[in-house]
């Protein structure tokens, strides 16, 4: 398994059943997600923030080229910040692109 620290605390790859997921912790709780929906792992870019917008929505990064929008996943299930903790993003394909 291989780690990296960061907002997610720790991101873990994991194989079951011939079915890989992607895991990591938002503060202590652990999560999953299909591997093959994310597309990339990245660190914290800048982000253009958008007014009158949810507060769990970050904003907008500029990804190799292409506009994504950020959800910061501690707001949107309303878990206490670490501001220790460098942010990472995951970025995962949606069946629009």
């Amino acid at each position: 398994m291989s780690t990296a620290k960061s907002i997610l605390d720790t991101i873990e790859y994991e194989e079951l059943d011939s079915h890989k997921f992607l895991l990591f912790k938002l503060n202590d709780e652990l999560y999953a997600t299909p591997l093959l929906a994310v597309k990339q792992v990245v660190e914290n870019q800048s982000v253009k923030t958008i007014p009158n917008t949810a507060p769990y929505f970050l904003g907008l990064i500029n990804y190799r080229g292409q506009i994504m929008g950020l959800v910061d996943l501690k707001k949107r299930f309303q878990m206490p910040e670490r501001p220790e903790i460098k942010k990472t993003f995951l970025i995962f394909e949606s069946e629009s692109g």
